[in-house]
């Protein structure tokens, strides 16, 4: 590839001060583009910026320069947020100096559950937890909550200033699930509704670049419900899972989740609780 034809970072308000950080292709995904519609999975990064520093949420595309990228958009400090630590979500993690996990996840980072341990960790690191709260000046704060299932160390942050909530690939439109410590899914959906209790008007995911409603969580459980079922299987990763795909991807209404074959029956177990 010549310079100019290397795949560029862009940025998009979505809200006031708050910007999707996308890039115009990835590795695997071939040719993201800049579209805003719904379609196929792409890799998206959020910056939130406040008065006195601004939250970049996850590395979510292979291209360098994300660090510097986001800093010109906010004209301020970032800090690096993790909302956990899969590959696809932790590219750049080594353009920064520190960043923000739950501890939960650090072990992803050196080769827990068979995932490839990622060189040039930066050395300092602060740990987030249920509750606690990121300030980023003038009463802007941003609240964590842990819900496990996709890792072990999966967190949200929820704006309440902007009504927004940012959601990674814990509430979204595709959910790999169940590749750490399991988590029964009646559980799991009791999170779900937790979350669904909390003020905010729309969520944003890291692999669809829409704004999603509230009302998605709804969609999401009552298909999670489908699961008992489902028939269908997939390979990946070398592993047999099973496949639940409900709607269509150019739509809101779509959901596709991913389980390992071997917790089907616990899956059946748990849902029958709900």
């Amino acid at each position: 590839m010549k310079p100019e034809e290397q795949p560029r970072y862009f940025a998009v308000e979505v809200t006031t001060d708050t910007y999707l950080i996308g890039c115009e292709s990835g590795d695997h995904s071939g040719d993201w583009g800049r579209s805003l519609d719904y379609g196929s999975p792409t890799g998206n990064s959020w910056l939130i910026k406040g008065r006195d520093k601004a939250i970049l949420i996850d590395s979510a595309a292979p291209t360098e320069g994300v660090r510097a990228f986001a800093e010109r958009v906010a004209n301020l400090p970032v800090m690096l947020v993790l909302s956990h630590a899969h590959p696809d979500h932790i590219y750049r993690l080594k353009e920064f100096d520190e960043f923000w996990i739950h501890p939960a996840d650090e072990g992803l980072l050196r080769g827990q559950y068979g995932f490839p341990a990622y060189p040039d960790i930066p050395k300092t690191v602060h740990y987030l937890e249920e509750g606690d709260v990121l300030d980023i000046g003038n009463g802007h704060k941003l609240e964590v909550h842990h819900v496990p299932g996709h890792t072990d160390g999966s967190i949200l942050l929820l704006d309440p200033m902007k009504k927004s909530l940012f959601s990674s690939d814990t509430i979204a439109r595709r959910l790999l699930y169940g590749l750490g410590e399991w988590v029964p899914l009646d559980r799991f959906i009791q999170d779900l509704r937790r979350i669904r209790l909390l003020d905010f008007d729309y969520l944003y995911s890291c692999h669809d670049r829409p704004a999603i409603s509230k009302k998605f969580i709804d969609y999401m459980i009552e298909s999670l419900k489908e699961l008992p079922n489902v028939d269908k299987t997939v390979s990946i990763l070398g592993m047999e899972f099973l496949h639940l795909v409900r709607g269509n991807e150019l739509e809101e209404a779509y959901f596709d989740f991913v389980v390992p074959l071997r917790k089907r029956e616990e899956c059946i177990d748990s849902l029958a609780k709900v």
